[in-house]
């Protein structure tokens, strides 16, 4: 029931029911449409959207792409309005540009939790512990990766190595050793420098021994850097999602090994090089354009990601794709040089 708190300001509590929202997401081709219809009209209550007018198939095809700039530099002008409610509030990180501000409400985090743990619920599962080194502070992705471990049943210990004062590389050493978790949650990067320090003090084949699978986010896993991890650790790796604090996940990691983009999240179209826009399908190749389904605080409509990407075939009943990053700002890490620092 709703409860007015000191200041006047309405919460809703405990009305989240994830079971029934998890069996529309499965059966997202019976709702896509109506979603879309919703999502419009939410996006008429910013500013940005403010005069697109009544929603029509036609209506929505004819509107342009949003470039990714646009979207960072006006941001508040993609609010919505007419919402309450907002529980979170992050930032993006700010190395492309001036940090940009996101707030979610508690529909916003439930459907995106949910539609992220229908697929990784694929490889983690209840009966293993994960360990999270992912930041949760401004950044989202150490509570969606918390959120989707708690509706998948998993326990969680968030160990974020570079927390002052209260997670160092002892503690997170002790940890593991007491904690035992199957599943380990990091960037490449951080787990790289935890590798090293390990293998320098010699105790990395006791910490590292019960860790069956890693799941990498945050930086970009290359095929040579995921089969170093995978022989130093014997375990399984994978990348396990694709998307940003704006946008939230776009895409994640399923039983097939590959990231597969959340259709029952986002309306998804490819741009080619010459500007037209057509629907995804297996083997089309260009610049990602996303409208959101399930946005609250904002929805958006044909935003442009910036990132150039190739559909697989479906395989599993899911729309795997390949992302070859954002070229103007794309960088590589080479396993074979990280290998010798190790």
């Amino acid at each position: 029931m709703p409860h007015t708190s000191a200041n006047g300001k309405k919460h809703i509590r405990n009305i989240i029911n994830y079971e029934e929202i998890e069996e529309n997401l499965r059966n997202y081709q019976l709702y896509a449409n109506i979603w879309l219809e919703e999502s419009w009209e939410r996006a008429k209550n910013t500013k940005f959207y403010s005069g697109i007018g009544d929603f029509s198939p036609e209506h929505f095809s004819s509107l342009p792409v949003v470039p990714k700039g646009v979207f960072k530099t006006f941001s508040f002008d993609f609010e919505n309005t007419n919402i309450h409610g907002i529980l979170k509030y992050y930032e993006t990180s700010g190395t492309t540009g001036r940090p940009t501000p996101t707030k979610r409400t508690q529909l916003d985090l439930a459907w995106n939790y949910a539609g992220v743990a229908l697929l990784w619920s694929e490889i983690v599962s209840a009966d293993d512990r994960s360990v999270i080194l992912l930041p949760s502070d401004i950044a989202p992705i150490g509570d969606l990766v918390a959120g989707c471990c708690e509706i998948i049943g998993c326990v969680t210990a968030r160990a974020y190595p570079f927390t002052q004062g209260m997670v160092t590389w002892d503690r997170l050493e002790a940890l593991f050793q007491s904690f035992q978790p199957t599943v380990v949650w990091s960037s490449p990067g951080t787990l790289l420098q935890f590798t090293r320090i390990l293998r320098q003090r010699g105790t990395f084949d006791e910490v590292s021994r019960h860790v069956t699978k890693i799941m990498l986010s945050g930086e970009v896993v290359t095929k040579g850097l995921k089969e170093s991890l995978e022989n130093w650790w014997s375990a399984k790796v994978f990348n396990a999602s694709y998307g940003s604090t704006e946008t939230g996940t776009i895409a994640a990691v399923g039983a097939n090994g590959d990231l597969n983009v959340l259709q029952y999240s986002f309306l998804c179209e490819i741009m080619k090089p010459d500007g037209s826009i057509e629907p995804m399908s297996a083997g089309a190749e260009g610049e990602l354009i996303i409208s959101s389904l399930h946005g609250y605080a904002r929805p958006f409509l044909r935003l442009g990601t910036g990132d150039m990407v190739r559909i697989l075939p479906r395989l599993m009943n899911c729309t795997a794709c390949k992302f070859s990053g954002d070229e103007r700002r794309r960088s590589r890490l080479e396993a074979g040089n990280t290998s010798r620092v190790i």
